[in-house]
Parts: C-alpha cells; sequence; structure tokens
C-alpha cells in the first residue's frame, strides 16, 4: 500500500531535483570560498576577453585615426590609460561575481539541507516500512501466534 506521507515526501524530493536540484548540487559541492574563488577566476576570464574586445571593436571603429596618428601617438600613455581601465573594468566585474557568488551558496544551502533531511526521512519510512515487512513475514502480526 502507497503511504500518503512518502508519496508527498518523494514528490519533493523528485520537484526539487528536477528543477534547482542540478545547480544547488554543483554549487554546495564546494566549500563556500572555494566556490567564490572558482567564479572569480570564470570572471577574470571572461572579463578579460570581453575587455579585449571591446577594444578591438573600439580600435576597428577608428581605424582611420589609429592609422593617421599612428606615429604621433605617446604610447606610454595610451597603455598606462588601458591598462587603467582594465583594472576598473575588472574590479567592478570581480566585486559583482563575488557578491553574487556568495549569495548564491548562501541561497543554496538551506535548500541544499532541506533536500538532506527528507532524503533521511525517506531512509526512516523505508526502514521502518521493511520492519513491518520483517514482522508480517515472522507472523508476528497475530500478537506472536
Amino acid at each position: 500500500m502507497i503511504q500518503q506521507d512518502k508519496l508527498k515526501l518523494m514528490t519533493q524530493l523528485a520537484m526539487y531535483e528536477k528543477k534547482k536540484g542540478k545547480e544547488d548540487f554543483s554549487i554546495y559541492s564546494y566549500q563556500r570560498d572555494d566556490y567564490v574563488r572558482f567564479q572569480g577566476i570564470k570572471t577574470l576570464v571572461a572579463a578579460t576577453a570581453a575587455f579585449l574586445i571591446l577594444i578591438g571593436f573600439v580600435l576597428i571603429w577608428n581605424i582611420d585615426t589609429v592609422i593617421g596618428h599612428f606615429d604621433t601617438y605617446d604610447y606610454k600613455k595610451v597603455g598606462f590609460l588601458l591598462l587603467a581601465a582594465y583594472l576598473v573594468f575588472l574590479i567592478f566585474y570581480l566585486n559583482i561575481s563575488r557578491n553574487r557568488s556568495r549569495e548564491r551558496y548562501q541561497a543554496a544551502r538551506p535548500r541544499v539541507r532541506r533536500y538532506h533531511r527528507n532524503i533521511r526521512k525517506m531512509e526512516e519510512l523505508y526502514e521502518n516500512e521493511d520492519k513491518v515487512r520483517e514482522e508480517f513475514e515472522k507472523g508476528e502480526w497475530r500478537d506472536g501466534k
């Protein structure tokens, strides 16, 4: 016979696994600081690529000006400005990434804990069901007769 509480618990577990579970499990498989650092490294790579692409588009957009004044540029000043812009860009996105990663980790923590608590409840329900089945097979359901 299907127990209502067991069915309800199984449905909750399946819905969680299907919706948020995969993402939460991948987040919670790390320690919080390791997860934040990993997201920071991914942001570093992505922000560097985005900055280089952005600089490339600006250069292509202004190619006639760049070529026309190629010999009159102060390259130290241009390099310093590009480096400063890159560092500001990078710090901005790293801060956003760090804050968002911490929030995502903190949000996943109670959901994963609730999931594990429900798994333990399911195990207890199955253990109780096994005990009842063993008692039934031994004939103890007839008051030991």
